[in-house]
């Protein structure tokens, strides 16, 4: 009988298979196409880097530029700007009005910034700008500072010679004359400590003063009182208007010469006065006896 053949092959295979090694060459497959897509590939790549970088370039010199011409507008209008404010005195360059010049700043530094047409820019430009504006800030409070003290030494200064004419004008009253140089004190010390007097000049300027408000009170009362009493009163007031030089013997300060003078040329005009009217007296006595 035939037999059916077994599932398990008899027959085994070869160690290896053929090799097949065409010399078929590259160029035939298009290799030589691919090669110069992909060189231009390369070239198109290294153009376009240079490119973007040449764009980059010129953008960034132009955002120089831009920034160049905006921190040279801000500086000219700020300029103009802080010169107004530096020539402001006493009050007019109080905080009030310093407050107000710095907004003035920070406005037109924001508003030229605003015109500024990238970020890039107005980076630029606050590099600069910023610190040009912190500059002007710091003379400004400077200038600021230093006109309050010439606003507060005036003001001083108005009051010693307004309690000095008080004196002048009200010598015969105690209270009026006692609170100006009360004043006169208070307010040479208050000079003291804003120019930063040492206690000596401080205590100098209120002899001083007080000297001269003491030559009012006695011009005042020449004005209104005999002339016997008004003698008297000076040589009760001779230490407060001169310095002892020697025993008996005084040498007036020559910063009040002047009020010395006025007060001289009215003793001297009140005693011409009272001779001229003892002169008529008698003349008219003489007339009355001979008539």
């Amino acid at each position: 009988m035939p037999q059916v053949p077994g599932l398990t092959p008899s027959a085994q295979p070869g160690a290896l298979a053929p090799e097949v090694n065409l010399p078929v060459p590259v160029d035939a497959f298009g290799g030589a196409v691919g090669h110069a897509l992909e060189g231009l590939g390369g070239q198109i790549e290294q153009s376009s880097d240079r490119i973007w970088q040449r764009a980059v370039e010129m953008q960034g010199l132009q955002n120089e530029t831009e920034a160049k011409e905006a921190d040279a507008k801000y500086m000219m209008q700020s300029g103009v700007m802080h010169a107004d404010f530096i020539n402001k005195e006493g009050l007019n360059a109080g905080p009030e009005a310093l407050q107000k010049h710095i907004q003035e700043l920070q406005d037109l530094r924001t508003g030229i910034r605003g015109s500024l047409t990238n970020p890039a820019a107005q980076r630029m430009y606050d590099a600069s700008s910023l610190g040009f504006m912190g500059r002007n800030i710091f003379n400004a409070a400077g200038h600021s500072g230093q006109q309050m003290k010439v606003a507060a030494n005036g003001a001083s200064s108005s009051r010693v010679d307004l309690a000095t004419t008080s004196m002048g004008d009200n010598p015969t009253d105690p209270i009026a004359v006692g609170r100006g140089r009360r004043v006169i004190e208070t307010e040479i010390d208050r000079q003291g400590d804003l120019n930063g007097w040492s206690p000596e000049q401080i205590e100098a300027t209120k002899e001083q003063k007080l000297s001269v408000a003491t030559a009012h009170q006695i011009t005042g009362l020449l004005r209104i009182m005999p002339l016997v009493h008004n003698l008297s009163l000076m040589t009760q007031s001779r230490a407060k208007l001169s310095v002892l030089k020697k025993p008996n013997e005084f040498r007036l300060l020559s910063l009040h010469r002047l009020d010395f003078k006025v007060l001289g040329s009215s003793l001297i005009q009140s005693l011409v006065i009272a001779a001229m009217e003892k002169k008529k007296t008698f003349q008219r006595r003489n007339i009355s006896i001979v008539g």
